[in-house]
């Protein structure tokens, strides 16, 4: 009877041992089948995901980066708050820096440093109106990031990404190079002109845009005069758009600021000086015999703002009962006798001149000549 019951007794565990294995395994299997989907959902999703940078530029002279991308996937992107966003580039700081910092994501502007999805754009451009924190597949996001120092002139910077699901994507771009004044000579007019701002007098270059894509904004305006145009380009300049009429007494000048869209430098101040007129006060002709020769000493003109060796005339019709020793003359020219009419004809004669100080032209004026 005992080895009955010994017998029953081993046939129990080994029947209880084969259904507990086969609990096990089952249970292992069903574990791994799990993992696997798991896994297979994951790869799906890694497949699906995929996000390109389209464009960047920066603003606020290097601090703030705004990045085009586009989701040309297949996977709806958010958890916005859970992507790890990289940046390597050279800060603006003398000497120049190199940085990789992790930059932390904020659902607000980021004042400081740090990153948010500013904004989210259907596939025809209008901005999304639904699903507002959700990067559906042909969607556009533009992404926010603020530095700290920022990024040098000129300098290449890369931002990557990474996702949640492993997903990584990374976009390389270069900050422009400063636009330069290359020159601000300032204007010159005559009281109550107007004259032309011409790229003698202010002009600018930048290697990486065109005279168009360089604005000028006047920040403070000129007081004893008017400018047609408030913020006008390098290439307004080039072509002769843009003038200053003198309204007021005295000298005057402007400020502005130069951008390339991306940068602003400034600001400059462009002087304009007011320059009194030349006046004649001296023509009173000349008298001599007949063959002979003289200088001509009667023949003045002043000017407050203007030295005399820049006083210029110009002879426009010639003598025609004698010759000038010169076509062109300076008031001290004619001060120092050195302007001398010879007469060769027998009779009185007289020429046509202008006189200028290089802005204001008097014109046409005659010098008579008497021949005894």
């Amino acid at each position: 009877m005992d080895s009955i019951l010994a017998a029953f007794f081993v046939m129990f565990l080994m029947v209880f041992g084969v259904l507990t294995l086969t609990d096990e395994f089952v249970n292992t299997q069903t574990t791994v089948q799990e993992a696997w989907q798991v896994m297979d959902e994951r790869r799906d999703d890694q497949v699906g995901t995929q996000l390109v940078g389209l464009e960047a530029h920066t603003n606020d002279n290097g601090a703030l980066i705004l990045l085009t991308l586009r989701n040309t996937g297949m996977v709806k992107l958010s958890d916005f708050a859970r992507w790890d966003v990289f940046i390597q580039y050279m800060d603006d700081v003398e000497p120049s820096g190199y940085h990789i910092d992790h930059l932390p994501y904020t659902p607000n502007d980021p004042t400081i440093e740090g990153w948010l999805i500013n904004e989210i754009t259907l596939d025809d451009g209008q901005p999304e109106a639904f699903d507002l924190n959700i990067l559906n597949p042909g969607e556009s996001a533009t992404m926010r990031l603020r530095l700290v120092p920022p990024i040098g002139p000129g300098r290449a910077a890369m931002i990557r990404i990474a996702m949640p699901n492993g997903v990584s994507t990374s976009y390389t771009f270069a900050r422009s190079a400063l636009p330069v004044l290359d020159t601000n000579s300032g204007m010159i007019l005559a009281s109550a002109g107007t004259a032309t701002l011409s790229n003698a007098i202010l002009a600018a270059s930048d290697p990486d845009n065109e005279a168009m894509d360089l604005i000028y904004a006047v920040t403070l305006p000129p007081v004893q005069g008017n400018l047609n145009l408030s913020a006008f380009t390098q290439d307004d300049i080039n072509q002769n758009r843009v003038t200053y009429t003198h309204t007021g007494s005295g000298h005057d000048d402007f400020q502005v600021t130069l951008t390339d869209g991306e940068n602003v430098v400034g600001p400059f101040i462009v002087s304009i000086t007011i320059n009194e007129p030349p006046k004649v006060v001296s023509n009173g002709g000349m008298t001599l015999s007949t063959g002979t020769s003289a200088p001509i000493t009667t023949l003045a003109t002043s000017d407050p703002d203007t030295p005399l060796a820049e006083l210029i005339y110009t002879v426009t019709t010639l003598p025609s009962q004698g010759t000038l020793s010169h076509m062109t003359f300076s008031q001290a020219d004619l001060d120092g006798g050195l302007v001398i009419y010879t007469n060769v004809g027998g009779s009185s004669d007289s020429f046509q001149f202008s006189v200028t100080d290089g802005v204001t032209t008097l014109d046409p004026l005659t010098f008579n000549i008497t021949v005894n």
